[in-house]
């Protein structure tokens, strides 16, 4: 998700991982080897449509993203996807307390061998740190826990639906504080890729 922004933007990052419904969809109708219905080809035609317009900028022959940043914002999707399906029988048994600080755990050790966290370049004072502190313990652990969290209080509609807040305020926290350019096939490719999210939590209520 990181890697998505430092190459785009938040926002389109931030939209890009919402492609994960998608994903989870196409999997499962592999899975069940069962055909999609009619509102989950209308969700997957959605969600092209909303990733061509939020990388195009509505011009075939342009790309508005480095590729790169699609790179990435793709692979955020699919590991979204990931860590939706694959905790649910470990979260039955184990609760998310538990599955969230072992997964960090594990994740943070196997990828300290892949970038040290002593190897960094920049200038370490204490607003540096302060910033690091704020995305683990708020951008990361607290918002992972929330989710999984929610789950036992809310439908997975309600909490699919609530999630769409996330690429909504990222969308405007970037145009009207970082001052990220967004034009209306932006705002189109957003509008795609938010409908397919709802229709695809009821879909799955259905």
């Amino acid at each position: 998700m990181f890697a998505a922004i430092n190459h785009g933007n938040a926002a389109t990052a931030t939209i890009l991982q919402y492609l994960s419904p998608v994903i989870i969809t196409c999997y499962l109708v592999v899975h069940n080897k069962k055909l999609p219905n009619v509102k989950q080809l209308i969700a997957i035609l959605l969600a092209l449509t909303g990733t061509f317009f939020i990388i195009t900028s509505g011009d075939i022959q342009s790309l508005s993203l480095s590729k790169l940043g699609l790179f990435w914002g793709i692979s955020s999707a699919i590991c979204a996807a990931i860590y939706t399906l694959q905790p649910v029988a470990l979260l039955k048994e184990y609760g998310s307390i538990t599955i969230v600080g072992w997964g960090m755990l594990i994740g943070g050790i196997t990828f300290s061998f892949i970038h040290s966290p002593f190897n960094f370049v920049g200038e370490l004072c204490i607003s540096s740190i302060l910033g690091i502190v704020f995305v683990v313990v708020f951008g990361t652990l607290i918002a992972f826990y929330c989710y999984l969290e929610s789950l036992k209080y809310l439908l997975p509609t309600e909490s699919s639906i609530l999630s769409c807040v996330e690429p909504l305020s990222a969308t405007f926290l970037s145009i009207f504080w970082l001052k990220v350019p967004f034009g209306f096939s932006e705002f189109l490719g957003t509008l795609c890729i938010i409908l397919t999210v709802v229709i695809l939590s009821f879909s799955s209520e259905s």
